[in-house]
């Protein structure tokens, strides 16, 4: 059982996160560092550059395992939205809003990302290992939630 303390720091974590990306951006944007109309389309070229970048040859010849995982993940939520939509009441309007909610989840937080993950179950070539060719992995996820 975690200690009061432990909890709400992971409660308040996710906001305080949040809440300075958001204050350096507001920062930045009012120093005229990186003005805003610039910020309207650096945020897809940031987006597809992270994309871009893990395009090489060593990307992964079996991606099975990754799949696998992104399916779990979605799966995982969608059925418990379900069975929340099932079980409980859910407002009418928003009947099939719950089920987005839960497919598209934020999974930001999950301390095993797939890439470790995949690295169990790669050729003996783990994303981080020094001296591997590999490189890393970048994951995109459209539409961000």
């Amino acid at each position: 059982m975690l200690s009061l303390g432990a909890l709400i720091w992971v409660s308040v974590r996710p906001l305080l996160r949040l809440v300075l990306c958001t204050g350096f951006g507001v920062l930045i944007t009012r120093a005229d560092i990186f003005p805003a109309v610039a910020s309207r389309g650096a945020g897809q070229i940031i987006l597809v550059r992270k994309v871009v970048s893990a395009l090489n040859q060593y990307l992964p010849k079996k991606p099975g395992p990754l799949f696998l995982v992104a399916f779990i993940y979605e799966g995982m939520g969608l059925l418990l939205a379900w069975i929340v939509k099932q079980f409980f009441w859910v407002p009418h309007r928003f009947r099939y809003g719950i089920l987005v909610a839960g497919g598209w989840g934020n999974y930001g937080d999950i301390r095993t990302p797939p890439s470790y993950l995949y690295s169990d179950l790669a050729d003996d070539q783990s994303p981080y290992q020094m001296g591997s060719n590999l490189g890393r992995y970048e994951y995109y996820r459209w539409p961000p939630v």
